[in-house]
């Protein structure tokens, strides 16, 4: 591919801004005041934000898989659609989607430099922009140039001070709650689920995906409590609307019921992996009924065709058979837990060997990760993903999971090394499995595609 010059001057321009997302510390409070001002440079840029629809999208785990589900379904039920999201496996553009199609490196230069003076012109009174801050700011141009009718948008880190909060949707979903960034946004589950619920707007609905059972109780009844204290409709999972997981098809595609007290759909499917993905698509299929509610035509067929042609990259991805090669990006202790689930129901295979290849960030909860997953894999390689400030050394890793000095695995810090070490050991029956970190699965889904 011939390179771009303006593509890569735009991407130097914003990474030359502060990008907490290599931070493994963020200033989070600091971030309290900047909403308002944001919102000011939004209107001098002509308010491309309120140029369309937008569903806003927060929640601990399951917030990118909603967001692609839903994008599907409105994409097939005719409508020009828009999705923002983070992080990106191996190219920024595919943050900005349409219909499923990354944005075109010569229109993100194009706009970042229509934009660039007027951006600099307003930080030399105010302050200066990070990199996610010009990225959402991009994303709404980029959607309202494009003319989309609806654009989805995930939240980059917590939700009532993320900067895409600035933003009026149509519906809010919050799709989980669990522990992750505590640091940032709180000790319990009820201080994270505050910070989520912090995008639900006065008066406009919520879809709510959090299951109520321990310990997510309190969160469920904090969300309930701001969504009332704004005058939001809310519609919680198991209460307004749920998936019946019906079997995994010969394919190993899902299939599901959806039910709500007035309609149950009935063998729905989809070609992912793991029961919680039923619950993700059963969040997008709810915020499909709400905008039905008002006025926008989604046909059950748009539905189901939308279901069928997901696709959800590193969530529990198969990059290759004999040896199965799945990769995922899970990085708390409950999308661990999920991953080892979805592998129990999915991978039976008695005589294969279980080989892990595991690499984190030194912000995650590594020790809770680890002793789920150091009781299902027979073999853990430990390894450091590329060129992140934030990763956790693999030795640390190792350390953390040897606790008890067993022979559970071995230290290769280089990533590439690594997965080569893992594929020698595995034969035609095995499986390996590469988790801890979007980063990591980003960099072994590329080694395996090149």
């Amino acid at each position: 591919m011939t390179p771009n010059p303006k593509y890569h001057e735009a991407l130097a321009w914003l990474e030359n801004r502060i990008n907490y997302e290599t931070f493994r510390l963020i200033p989070y409070a600091e971030l309290e005041n900047r909403l308002g001002a944001l919102g000011d440079l939004l209107e001098i840029l002509g308010s491309p934000d309120r140029k369309y629809a937008i569903v806003h999208v927060a929640g601990t785990k399951g917030k990118g898989s909603t967001c692609i589900f839903l994008e599907q379904i409105l994409h097939r039920a005719g409508y020009r659609t828009g999705r923002f999201s983070s992080p990106h496996l191996h190219s920024l553009m595919e943050r900005f989607t349409i219909d499923g199609v990354p944005c075109e490196e010569s229109l993100f230069a194009e706009i970042v430099f229509d934009l660039k003076n007027r951006i600099e012109k307003w930080e030399s009174t105010h302050f200066t922009l990070t990199y996610f801050e010009l990225l959402t700011l991009f994303a709404f141009e980029y959607f309202a140039r494009q003319e989309v009718e609806v654009a989805v948008v995930e939240v980059g880190l917590g939700g009532r001070l993320d900067s895409t909060n600035v933003c009026q949707p149509v519906v809010s979903v919050i799709t989980s709650i669990s522990y992750d960034h505590v640091e940032l946004l709180g000790p319990t589950l009820a201080d994270i689920a505050r910070e989520k619920a912090g995008i639900i707007k006065p008066g406009i609905p919520v879809v709510s995906g959090v299951r109520r059972q321990e310990p997510t109780i309190t969160a469920v009844d904090t969300i309930r409590s701001i969504a009332a204290s704004r005058g939001a409709p809310i519609y919680e999972w198991g209460r307004d609307f749920s998936s019946q997981l019906c079997q995994v098809s010969p394919n190993r595609s899902l299939v599901f019921d959806f039910v709500t007290p007035s309609r149950h759909r009935k063998q729905l499917e989809t070609p992912v992996w793991g029961e919680h993905q039923s619950r993700n698509a059963s969040a997008a299929i709810m915020t499909s009924m709400l905008l039905e509610k008002q006025g926008w035509n989604i046909p059950e067929e748009a539905v189901r065709r939308g279901l069928q042609a997901t696709r959800l990259p590193a969530r529990v991805e198969i990059c290759s058979r004999n040896p199965l090669l799945i990769v995922d990006g899970a990085h708390n202790r409950d999308s661990v837990r999920e991953l080892i689930e979805t592998l129990k129901a999915h991978y039976r295979n008695e005589k294969g060997r279980k080989i892990l290849l595991f690499g984190s960030m030194l912000d995650k909860d590594n020790e809770g990760m680890l002793q789920e997953l150091v009781q299902y894999f027979d073999w853990i390689i430990f390894t450091r993903p590329s060129g992140n400030p934030r990763a956790c050394p693999a030795r640390n890793l190792y350390e953390i999971a040897a606790y008890d000095k067993l022979e559970i695995g071995e230290v290769i810090p280089d990533a590439p090394q690594a997965f080569a070490k893992a594929k020698a050991l595995a034969g035609t029956d095995d499986l390996i499995c590469v988790t801890g970190s979007f980063y990591l699965a980003a960099e072994v889904r590329f080694i395996q595609n090149h």
